[in-house]
């Protein structure tokens, strides 16, 4: 009996023991310590953003830590106590980290009453059967324990097979919800951008008329407002973009240059009198060509300069790019941003929320920014240099396409050796465009501003002389024409991008360079300076009465164009070549308002490919620069050698649009260009000039007011105040309104069923804003109430609004319904 006894209480034992086991998810694994902390950072950053995990945790306190076993180093999160729970942190892990798996870790973990109990008794047992059977009660535990082992394992399989059918119901709902979601909002967002900068483009227009009135101000205060609501709106599109997975990463062949170029002119159009010192200091072995996703790495570059831009202390950012090869990966790519910027908490940098006070979102475009280079497989780091200053390092692998000695070759020696001074006001600026002038293995010397002021040099000496625009004056105009007159030298004016600073026109001024440079940029100025030109004063002249005119200065606005305005463009087929999605869904939008038939190609190749195929005439080819692939400067080279585009009318889309850009373009074949963001209003005269051969000066357009009209549970008076009196913008975001959350009545009343208020909740943080803005005042109400009753944790209250969701919503949708037939 005592045996038997003992055997019981041994089985009794280790059932307790095994059913004590904690689940933890295993997310990686590796030898390298600081990559696994570096995924360790970005798992814990983005479960701080996923509003789900966070409102469903309930207290839980799991938590992603590393484990040292042997050499490696496992990440691994957990606690789990509840199965469901675990399954929902597992589905969203396994995004992240594809080879993620659950490990259930078992412990022996013994009640206080029964450890002095079975002791007593253990030690009982385990003398009498060392005295009377000898061997007989280990061979009996050894059995014991196989069986034990083998019940629980069938037990944990079954458990295994019933927490993988939860996981899947639990996948399949969340999935569906996020895909519907997910897609409404990207849509959504994508069509607000638009109809933001239609509103900002009126303001503007606005501004001028009151420019000498005591309005200005006022008006002034709404710009600012109002270009806040564009970055906001263009970061959110992203953010959807990437909330909705609808974020490709490319792989394709792309010029830098023109990437650096894009980034410097869309920073120019929201800081152009800033007065900031924007440097790129690239090394000589950063290659001109190479394969990445163009589109994302310049959004990356824009979103981290932007915010060094907005808070640098001396006035000066300054981006270094540099390559290190690497045996596994190929070539690293890495941009080192330096700017004395002071960042309290580096921990929460990359964080994006919703400030309730301000009603504004803040750090979005850093979140983008983040977000973006991981999905590129890139890293991005903070680190402190000084005092109030700080360094932020991005890496990105990169594949080069070719091996090429020199990527840059000038078209004789005669243009390599030059002897040259540089004298600018920033001297990390002078240092950058040396290191670019030395790749043609020019003899430099650099002056500080200070240096060249107190005492001017002696320019004989010198082939080329740079100046900062700021140091020419009439005594340094004097000494340089005198040396010009005896040799040839050639005079630079170097000139900041974003200050509207820029001295008069001077003869002896042979170019005139706008910073930050480029390496091509430079290789460009050395031919143009060496190169004798033709007369070209009547180049833009056309003899033959049937050829397209070009035009080299920007279009001028059509006053009052709304979206409505384009009706009046007639049966016509345009090309639109664009790499970015975002940009080419707002083309469609804008001219989906037309008559014009639209197509769309991804880059320059692709649009020449497309001519040659298709039989009909194009009208219009909007031309992106900077493209993978093929460039717009060759595709629009290709199409100007064929005849048969004759007719076809080569309308470049610019960011930096410099003089040297703009010279580029024409000798291109271009017919004009747009300036990038796209204004509706210079958009519209491009369309009327080539269109029907019009002057591109064209009359204003009168577009009445429609007068404001109250339906019952929609105040469209106080809806058009709350989108800054824009009618056709509130218009389009009760449209959008409508497509989104027709249906969430039934998605509302489905997740109170299934009790899955971290998912209402996300709904409710989403219709409050709308509601507000639209002017939905009753539904509004409705919704911060559900809202205020998860707060205070009294869900079983959500039951009773099921219907009265319903009832409100369906309400609110007819009169959005019936006021978008008037």
């Amino acid at each position: 009996m005592s045996r038997i006894y003992g055997i019981l209480l041994l089985l009794s034992l280790l059932v307790q023991a095994v059913t004590a086991g904690t689940n933890f998810i295993i997310l990686d694994s590796g030898d390298d310590k600081e990559k696994i902390v570096l995924k360790k950072k970005h798992y814990e950053e983005s479960l701080q953003q996923d509003t789900t995990v966070q409102s469903l945790a309930d207290g839980s306190k799991f938590q992603a830590d590393i484990k040292k076993v042997d050499q490696s180093y496992i990440l691994r999160v957990g606690p789990f106590e509840s199965n469901n729970f675990l399954a929902l942190v597992y589905l969203k892990a396994k995004k992240s980290f594809p080879n993620a798996f659950i490990l259930e870790e078992k412990k022996l973990v013994l009640k206080a009453e029964p450890i002095i109990h079975t002791i007593e008794k253990k030690v009982y047992v385990d003398r009498e059967v060392a005295v009377m059977h000898g061997d007989d009660p280990l061979w009996l535990a050894m059995f014991a324990l196989a069986f034990v082992g083998i019940f629980f394992m069938f037990l944990s399989s079954e458990q295994m097979k019933r927490m993988k059918s939860e996981h899947e119901k639990i996948k399949l709902k969340h999935d569906n919800l996020e895909l519907k979601q997910n897609e409404a909002l990207a849509s959504m967002g994508e069509n607000i951008q638009i109809i933001a900068k239609e509103t900002i483009n009126h303001t503007h227009q606005l501004a001028e008329k009151v420019k000498e009135t005591p309005l200005y101000d006022d008006v002034a205060k709404v710009m600012d407002n109002e270009n806040e609501l564009l970055d906001v709106t263009g970061d959110l599109v992203k953010f959807l973009r990437l909330k909705s997975k609808k974020v490709v990463i490319q792989h394709e062949v792309f010029n830098f240059n023109h990437v650096l170029n894009e980034v410097a002119g869309l920073l120019n159009t929201k800081y152009k009198q800033n007065d900031i010192e924007l440097v790129f200091d690239i090394d000589k072995d950063v290659p001109k060509h190479m394969l990445s996703d163009s589109v994302h790495l310049g959004q990356i570059l824009i979103n981290l300069l932007e915010y060094f831009i907005q808070n640098s202390q001396n006035k000066e950012v300054k981006i270094e790019v540099t390559t290190a090869e690497d045996k596994i990966q190929g070539l690293n790519l890495r941009f080192q941003i330096n700017a004395d910027v002071n960042i309290e908490d580096k921990e929460t940098l990359f964080n994006s929320y919703y400030d309730e006070e301000t009603r504004r979102y803040v750090g979005l475009g850093l979140f983008v920014a983040k977000e973006l280079t991981y999905l590129m497989g890139g890293e991005l780091h903070i680190k402190d240099r000084s005092y109030e200053s700080t360094m932020l390092i991005f890496t990105l692998d990169i594949e080069v396409q070719n091996d090429e000695k020199r990527k840059y070759r000038l078209p004789n020696k005669g243009l390599v050796g030059k002897k040259m001074l540089i004298a600018d006001r920033s001297y990390s600026s002078a240092q950058a465009t040396q290191k670019l002038f030395a790749y043609f293995r020019a003899d430099i010397d650099i002056l500080s501003a200070k240096t060249f002021v107190d005492q001017i040099p002696d320019f004989t000496q010198y082939e080329i002389v740079a100046l900062s625009n700021t140091l020419f004056n009439a005594k340094v105009f004097e000494a340089l024409a005198k040396v010009k007159n005896e040799q040839d030298l050639k005079i630079i004016s170097l000139e900041n991008l974003f200050t509207s600073e820029e001295i008069p026109l001077n003869k002896h001024i042979d170019i005139r360079l706008k910073k930050p440079l480029t390496q091509e940029y430079v290789f460009d100025t050395l031919v143009e300076l060496y190169t004798v030109k033709e007369d070209s004063e009547n180049k833009n002249e056309v003899n033959d009465d049937t050829a397209l005119r070009v035009y080299s200065e920007a279009f001028k606005d059509t006053l009052n164009i709304t979206l409505e305005g384009f009706h009046s463009l007639g049966d016509a087929h345009i090309l639109i070549v664009e790499d970015d999605i975002v940009n080419q869904n707002i083309f469609l939008e804008i001219l989906g308002k037309s008559n014009i038939k639209v197509s769309v190609v991804n880059n320059g190749q692709e649009a020449i490919d497309f001519l040659h195929e298709i039989q009909e005439h194009i009208d219009i080819v909007f031309m992106d620069i900077n493209m993978p692939v093929m460039d717009g400067y060759t595709a629009a080279k290709i199409m100007r050698k064929e005849s048969r585009f004759d007719q076809t009318a080569i309308v470049f889309l610019s960011a930096l649009a410099s003089e040297h850009e703009i010279e580029k373009m024409l000798e291109s074949g271009m017919n004009g260009y747009l300036s990038k963001p796209v204004q509706l209003e210079q958009l519209y005269t491009a369309l009327k000039t080539f269109l029907n051969q019009v002057d591109p000066l064209i009359s204003p357009m009168y577009v009445p007011e429609p007068t404001p009209i109250v339906f019952k549970g929609l105040n469209i008076e106080e809806g058009i105040e709350n989108l800054k009196g824009n009618i056709i913008f509130h218009k389009q975001v009760l449209q959008e309104f409508i497509d989104a959350y027709a249906q969430s009545g039934a998605i509302f009343e489905n997740l109170v069923k299934e009790q899955r208020y971290g998912q209402i909740k996300v709904l409710c943080l989403d219709m409050k804003g709308l509601t507000g803005t639209i002017g939905a005042k009753e539904m509004h109400t409705i919704i911060n109430e559900i809202h205020q009753h998860l707060i205070y944790k009294k869900p079983e209250l959500l039951h009773s609004y099921v219907k009265r969701y319903q009832t409100k919503l369906d309400e609110l949708t007819r009169s959005i319904d019936r006021y978008l037939g008037v």
